[in-house]
């Protein structure tokens, strides 16, 4: 994800955001940005689009519903 964050000039944070804009076109996306900082470094995320070939990288991070829930489960604050 750092080579594709370098390529548009953006945060790690804008990259994922934009995946999830991509991924899922209907779906309200929640940035978490907690200072203007962070705010507008996410805002980023509007000026770019990622390739086809960028999207099947980004897609091997993905995990199953059910790991992701069991990892979940298995946290302290649960």
């Amino acid at each position: 994800m750092k080579i594709i964050s370098k390529k548009y000039e953006v945060g790690e944070d804008a990259i994922a955001l934009r995946y999830c804009l991509e991924t899922f076109p209907k779906a309200i996306v929640l940035s978490g940005a907690n200072s203007n900082i962070h705010l507008e470094a996410n805002l980023k995320t509007n000026q770019f689009s990622l390739t086809h070939a960028e999207m099947e990288q980004l897609n091997a991070f993905g995990i199953s519903r059910e790991s992701y829930w069991n990892e979940r489960k298995q946290l302290a604050w649960n």
